[in-house]
């Protein structure tokens, strides 16, 4: 950007207006984030203050197609392996992440990850970085398991480069210990985190923000072990912390808003945690939008807490809000997505609305919930209701979408295997082909979504003796 030397504002040298008059120093961004922490690489940050702000709107709609073009001119000038190169497609992976696209944004980390481990090897820092990128993408995406191996991988290389208190190293092991705490092993996740909170509080302070990070992970596992006494001060601690050091309307102190409400609705303080819960969705959809993951997730505890309350017409619009959300950006098969799915039809059985949903309006939107209420009545055996379910589903989808679309797929997928389960196998098989078919005339034969719909017509295959001809 070419912009007048007056607009313009190196905070490290000099405060922009809103610094001076919020009290924030040279050295620290708009965000209070120190640029040249200790132990972390130097930062800078420019900021240029522009009156229009319809301008800078559409600047942030445009920047994931801008930073696209960007990476593919310096890809096809400089080849693909290079310094410049990797360092565009990782500024991409960093907006899309930011943007919820994270099926996109895994796929350039690990192409990142892969260019970076054949030059530098492993234990470089830049392999590192890249490494610790997938797996919180991968983490982001629920994929527990993997995200448990990349973690172990840079923790074990961090140690070994840096030293086991390292602050970098303290990030893998907090993150480790998060996937861990996902998966149960609620254990080692706990005295993980207490190491990364001892480590941080010795070279930090108590007052870091990094610090506070520490005791809301802290909490969340003490939460998850049910130790509610011991973790609601830690939450406290870390608010009250945030609240002073980033201000109230921060994102991260939104997170330990959310963190010390779900504590308190786990105790049946439920005045309180409705009160915090709807504070934390009104200062993540005024920051970081109503369709950040962030942002669904406090709609859905909030619809939750709603729901202990009976207060179901308030509870079910932002329910089904949580589910949409979830599975636009997440993916129908995201714990978080299945998770608001099993709690909407919970509701939907609660008010007697699962009728309605039979005989409801077929947008895309009633298509979709009936597809999501569906797959719950699947799990409960409740294989008629779901069954009537699934196939007004995908018929709508048919209608509306095609034969060879997403919603109407994974439907086709969802009903054989319904029928597979009620013993109806010939149809399911039918179904099983279908859907290998429709992937193969998308995708490839090689496309690994391809492979996945093969799997699946080959497990069925040998489960029920049929042949492949």
């Amino acid at each position: 950007m070419l912009v007048d030397a007056s607009c313009s504002y190196d905070v490290s040298k000099r405060q922009t207006p809103e610094m001076v008059e919020k009290g924030k120093p040279i050295g620290v961004n708009l965000a209070g984030k120190l640029l040249n922490e200790p132990g972390m690489p130097p930062r800078e940050c420019i900021v240029v203050r522009v009156q229009q702000e319809e301008k800078v709107g559409h600047a942030r709609a445009v920047l994931v197609e801008t930073l696209r073009c960007r990476a593919e001119a310096i890809t096809t000038h400089l080849g693909s392996e290079q310094p410049k190169t990797l360092l565009a497609l990782g500024r991409l992976a960093e907006v899309l992440l930011h943007r919820g696209a994270l099926a996109e944004a895994e796929t350039l980390w690990r192409r990142i990850l892969a260019a970076y481990e054949a030059q530098f090897g492993l234990e470089d820092p830049k392999t590192l970085s890249s490494l610790h990128n997938v797996a919180h993408v991968l983490k982001e995406r629920g994929q527990w398991r993997e995200a448990t191996e990349m973690y172990r991988r840079a923790v074990e290389a961090k140690e070994r480069c840096r030293g086991d208190a390292h602050l970098e190293t303290l990030v893998s092991v907090g993150n480790l210990a998060v996937v861990l705490m996902r998966q149960g092993q609620l254990a080692e996740a706990e005295a993980l985190q207490r190491r990364v909170l001892a480590g941080r509080e010795d070279q930090l302070g108590s007052k870091h923000r990094k610090t506070l990070e520490s005791l809301n992970n802290l909490a969340l596992v003490l939460k998850s072990q049910g130790k509610l006494d011991e973790a609601e001060p830690l939450a406290r601690r870390c608010m009250e912390g945030s609240e002073a050091l980033l201000g109230a309307a921060h994102p991260e102190t939104l997170i330990s808003v959310n963190t010390l409400a779900t504590l308190l609705e786990a105790q049946g303080k439920i005045n309180e945690a409705e009160e915090l819960f709807r504070r934390a969705l009104a200062g993540s959809e005024a920051h970081l939008g109503r369709s950040h993951p962030d942002t669904l997730t406090w709609v859905y505890n909030l619809a939750g807490v709603l729901m202990k309350r009976q207060n179901f017409a308030d509870a079910e619009p932002l329910m089904r809000r949580a589910v949409a959300g979830f599975e636009s950006h997440l993916g129908a098969g995201h714990p978080s997505t299945l998770s608001s799915v099993r709690c909407l039809a919970k509701l939907l059985e609660a008010t007697g609305s699962i009728a309605e949903e039979l005989h409801g309006p077929e947008d895309l939107k009633a298509l979709r919930s009936m597809s999501n209420v569906a797959r719950v009545l699947i799990e409960r055996e409740k294989f008629a209701d779901a069954e009537l379910l699934m196939r007004r589903a995908l018929a709508g989808f048919e209608a509306q979408l095609g034969a060879n679309r997403a919603d109407t797929l994974n439907s086709v997928y969802c009903l054989a295997l319904l029928l597979e389960a009620t013993g109806a196998t010939a149809e399911a098989e039918e179904l099983f082909i279908r859907e290998l078919n429709a992937m193969e005339e998308l995708h490839g034969p090689d496309n690994e979504e391809t492979r996945g719909s093969r799997r699946n017509l080959e497990r069925f295959r040998r489960k029920h003796g049929r042949s492949a001809g």
